[in-house]
């Protein structure tokens, strides 16, 4: 058996060993509380220190047996264990102090996690319009389909209540608006050039570097910011459109709202604008090349038109030449024959026949000699106009006159309806003759035997208007606008029936217009035509003639 001696020495020593385990608990529970500030912490130091005491006292009152002591000391150090389980439970990272740090970095990890999640999100977005621009600059040749691409791109990115695209023109030193959208009537407005002097469009693409105004309101550096004050507009960005190393302009985002830009957004923007550079570029070479090649087509039409003018004017001489010769044989010969048959002839009346159709054949021939020289003489501009007062009455007759053997031998009827009081008209005789005695030679050659002819003439706001109508075979109506062009036919075949050097009408034309009158046409196939001219009227004022 244990001597009381030695177990009393066992159970001294258990309690001191208590009282240590109690002092660095002690010492560890009031640091972490320290450090942790926690209240629970505190109430547990001072459970330490009740206990300490509580032990302390036993040591030196009382002694208990070696058993009993062991047992106290194992039952404390659970208590003491569960204590510290449970008060650390709720609290241990507080207590220990953590907490706050470990707050701190799970808050700053979060920022760095949300900051890189919205970065790759921008970079994923800038991705993406980088994408669709290459595509729409790929497969669009039009610069506007790039431009909305372009501008529906750039606000996924950076927000803006306007965005331009301006030019600097160096050898004018002007800038210009390429492109501002939203579109109205700004002082930046699309299309509108502004002087470059003191532009941020020319520092921009002078210097190569972006510009960024927190508010144009805290001054006026630039010409930019009295302009944008002016309508709203508080902040901008510009950034330099680099083509082959140099700046070509800049790319401008206007906000309504003050310090609306930052760095980070030049290099979102910056790499849009090499891109939008390249845009900008092809759309110029596309432009010099689609002129290009509408100056080609058009040299190309121009040619396609001079050449079928030239086989035009090639056809239109061969058949002159061919209808003047077949106009000039056929009188010719007719006035040959009759006269060889009238020196042979021994009966008078049958001779006078002869010869009067000799006499005939040589009027046509004078008349178709005289059309190609009238003709001639217009072309080459040597025509002048002797104006007079004229009687067209007179004209007239004496047209008719000419015309009457053709008249009776056809058996045309001629009816003459000239204006009472018609005033005679300012022309050269000579002229006016001409035109009323193509327009019956017409009447009559293309009339019907036993048609009518009608020549009248009335006064109308100054002018006198001439009328000559028959009773013929018409015009169709798809030839109406050629028969008064020069040599035209409307039978040009070699068989038809009706003779002439297609000079008539253009001469009529030309000479009717020399006047300062219009002449007109209608006609219907089958039952006639009918031609119609202006000339001046001549007025007697104060007792001597006077133009009208």
């Amino acid at each position: 058996m244990e001597t009381p001696g030695a177990g009393a020495g066992i159970v001294h020593l258990l309690s001191l060993l208590q009282l240590g385990i109690l002092a660095g608990l002690f010492v560890l529970l009031l640091r972490m509380s320290r450090r942790g500030g926690s209240r629970s912490g505190y109430l547990l130091v001072l459970s330490v220190v009740f206990l300490g005491f509580n032990t302390l006292l036993e040591m030196v009152v009382e002694v208990e047996a070696l058993s009993v002591a062991f047992l106290k000391t194992v039952a404390v150090a659970l208590f003491l264990v569960a204590v510290v389980m449970l008060t650390m439970q709720g609290e241990r990272l507080r207590l220990l102090g953590y907490s706050e740090l470990l707050e701190e970095e799970v808050n700053r990890r979060t920022r760095e996690l949300r900051r890189a999640r919205d970065e790759l999100r921008r970079e994923k977005e800038r991705l993406e319009v980088i994408r669709s621009l290459d595509r729409a600059i790929s497969s669009s040749l039009d610069v506007r389909e790039v431009y909305d691409a372009f501008v529906e791109g750039v606000r996924r990115l950076v927000d803006y209540d306007r965005i331009g695209i301006l030019l600097y023109d160096r050898d004018r030193d002007v800038v210009r608006v390429h492109m501002m959208r939203p579109p109205g009537d700004w002082a930046l407005a699309e299309g509108r050039e502004v002087p470059a002097s003191s532009s941020v469009v020319r520092e921009v693409a002078t210097t190569g570097r972006p510009v960024i105004r927190g508010d144009v309101l805290e001054g006026g550096e630039f010409l930019e910011d009295e302009l944008l004050a002016g309508e709203g507009l508080r902040s901008y960005v510009a950034v330099p459109l680099m083509l082959k190393g140099r700046a070509i302009g800049a790319l401008c985002l206007y906000s309504s709202s003050p310090l609306a830009y930052s760095e980070a957004d030049l290099e979102v923007l910056g790499d849009l604008s090499v891109q939008l550079a390249i845009a900008i570029e092809n759309s110029r070479l596309y432009t010099e090349l689609r002129d290009a090649y509408e100056k080609l087509r058009r040299a190309h039409e121009e040619l396609q038109r001079a050449y079928q003018e030239l086989k035009s004017i090639d056809e239109l001489k061969s058949n002159i030449i061919a209808n003047v010769s077949h106009e000039l044989r056929t009188p010719i010969t007719i006035a040959k024959g009759a006269i060889e048959l009238a020196m042979e002839e021994s009966n008078e009346e049958e001779k006078r026949k002869l010869l009067q159709m000799a006499l005939n054949a040589l009027i046509r021939l004078n008349f178709i000699v005289g059309d190609l020289i009238e003709a001639a003489r217009m072309e080459r501009g040597e025509v002048r106009l002797e104006l007079e007062p004229v009687d067209l009455g007179e004209i007239v007759e004496s047209v008719l006159e000419e015309f009457r053997p053709v008249i009776i031998k056809d058996r045309l009827s001629v009816e003459v309806k000239l204006e009472e009081g018609l005033p005679r008209v300012r022309a050269d005789r000579k002229q006016l003759f001409h035109v009323l005695r193509n327009l019956v030679s017409n009447a009559v050659k293309f009339n019907r035997e036993g048609g009518s002819i009608t020549v009248e003439a009335r006064e109308r706001d100054g002018v006198v208007v001439v009328c000559v109508e028959d009773t013929g075979i018409g015009i169709p109506a798809d030839k109406l606008d050629r028969i008064f062009e020069k040599f035209y036919q409307i039978d040009a075949s070699p068989t038809r029936r009706y003779g002439g050097t297609g000079m008539g009408l253009a001469i009529v034309k030309e000479i009717v217009e020399a006047h300062g009158g219009r002449i007109t046409v209608e006609s219907e196939v089958g039952r006639g035509s009918r031609f119609c001219f202006t000339i001046p009227a001549w007025r007697r004022e104060n007792g001597e003639d006077s133009a009208g």
